[in-house]
């Protein structure tokens, strides 16, 4: 199993960037289980392992793989629309 990290911060975007990937309370728990959906690869329990920090300076990802690399679709959907 991997571990994979993603994420941006005050010191690695601009404000308009990591507006585009902030996740609002309201919509965290539909993004998390979007992730979970792109995420190759489950725990013993049958889910994928995942979860999401989103503060007013960063958004980070955390994921448990089986399989490298995360699809970027996920990503890309946020930052694009």
């Amino acid at each position: 199993m991997k571990l994979l990290t993603l994420g941006i911060n005050h010191h690695t975007a601009p404000v308009a960037v990591r507006e585009k990937v902030a996740f609002d309370p309201e919509g965290l728990l539909d993004a998390l289980s979007d992730l979970r959906s792109h995420l190759g690869g489950v725990n013993r329990g049958g889910m994928p392992e995942a979860t999401i920090l989103s503060t007013c300076n960063r958004t980070e990802l955390y994921c448990a793989l089986m399989i490298l690399p995360l699809r970027v679709s996920f990503m890309r959907q946020r930052l694009i629309g």
